[in-house]
């Protein structure tokens, strides 16, 4: 499949569908017809610590949803509370291997020829670290991840035993041992630019996971489903992480720390219980904070309502480094834009394509034979995007 893979990427870059008058005004009206990168906001940041919580949707927040109780996710709501985010930041494809594509490359399909986020990094004199907890032979990982992502380190499960031996269950090594080794990778780079990334797998379906005895747990929750007890062993997890680098100073000010997900859990299994009905189902809303030492977003809270998705990652991340991409193929946009325009979503999942902003919520089938030119014009947008 990967193999193939580049061959049909060129076949449908040779061939771009052109867009009708109509179209192209529905374009314009939808906000995709120019999409500028140019920033309000510019740093060159020397540390970028991108944290990716396995399918983590906002639904398992107390600061979002009541259900969840206070004393599961504390750190969260302390994070939510004093630094930018978004409310409606949205899954852009999923599952792993997709959300991973969206984030770091700004695509809604499996894709190994673009350059990716941490490609444009390597080119600008960054080390580019991925770590995972799940076996490099899981699925694709194997053969996609090194071509798509274009890290120069990679830790995965297999390696990651030389140093903490067998102490791993179900999908993998648990989010303290990623937290460890990614607290040593910047600790032993502190001279050095570097882009982090970190793939864990606790909340992973079925069977989150959750390190800690049941008499360890707050009260409150020691007889509380499974998914809660792991929200807090996550929230506990990433608490122990940020206090380690603040204490090492490595959480200082020219360093970026990103808390997101790699998308929504999909809809059963035990999460649903706690699911908030206007969030779940297909490419929901995740997390997006931005935390910095000097609170350095603090000046756009007026962005946080607004909408985006995934693949306005990179375009974002590269734009705050001021870091050229003229010749990008994104297909998202940066949400730090120095213009006004119409705040949107934008996603796949299988034959569905799906446009959310703050008036139009569009979902429809890419094999649709009577698409409308609202539908024309976004689907011809994606596929010119490949």
């Amino acid at each position: 499949y990967i193999e193939h893979l580049s061959e049909r990427q060129d076949n449908f870059t040779k061939v771009k569908l052109n867009y009708l008058k109509n179209e192209k005004l529905k374009l314009k009206e939808l906000g995709l017809l120019k999409i500028d990168n140019n920033s309000i906001f510019h740093k060159k940041y020397k540390r970028i610590i991108i944290v990716t919580f396995e399918s983590l949707s906002i639904d398992f927040l107390n600061y979002y949803n009541t259900k969840i109780p206070q004393v599961a996710t504390p750190f969260f709501n302390y994070l939510l509370q004093n630094y930018f985010h978004l409310n409606n930041y949205f899954t852009s494809n999923m599952p792993t291997d997709y959300g991973w594509t969206a984030i770091l490359k700004s695509k809604i399909d499996l894709n190994i020829d673009d350059k990716s986020l941490l490609s444009y990094l390597n080119d600008n004199n960054y080390k580019s670290y991925f770590i995972m907890g799940a076996s490099k032979f899981y699925g694709i990982k194997s053969s996609y991840y090194p071509k798509a992502f274009q890290f120069k380190y990679w830790f995965y499960k297999e390696n990651l035993k030389n140093t903490y031996g067998n102490v791993f269950s179900g999908w993998g090594y648990h989010n303290d041992v990623i937290f460890d080794k990614a607290f040593n990778i910047i600790k032993n780079n502190q001279n050095s630019n570097i882009i982090l990334c970190t793939e864990t797998v606790d909340f992973h379906q079925p069977g989150p996971y959750c390190g800690f005895d049941k008499e360890k747990l707050p009260q409150k929750i020691q007889n509380a489903p499974r998914v809660v007890q792991s929200i807090y062993w996550i929230d506990t997890q990433l608490k122990i992480f940020i206090e380690k680098l603040q204490k090492n100073n490595l959480l200082d000010e020219n360093t970026l720390l990103i808390i997101t997900a790699d998308h929504n859990p999909h809809p059963g299994f035990e999460y649903k219980e706690f699911a908030l009905k206007n969030n779940y189902g297909r490419l929901a809303r995740i997390p997006l904070i931005f935390v910095t030492k000097n609170k350095d977003f603090s000046n756009f809270k007026y962005l946080q309502n607004n909408y985006y998705s995934q693949i306005d990652f990179t375009p974002t991340i590269l734009s705050i480094l001021d870091i050229n991409t003229s010749n990008n193929n994104f297909i998202g946009k940066n949400i730090f834009n120095s213009n006004k325009y119409i705040f949107f979503g934008l996603g796949k999942y299988r034959n569905n394509l799906f446009y959310r902003s703050k008036n139009l919520n569009i979902k429809f089938n890419i094999n649709k034979q009577d698409k409308n030119i609202t539908e024309s014009a976004i689907y011809k947008y994606f596929y010119n995007r490949k």
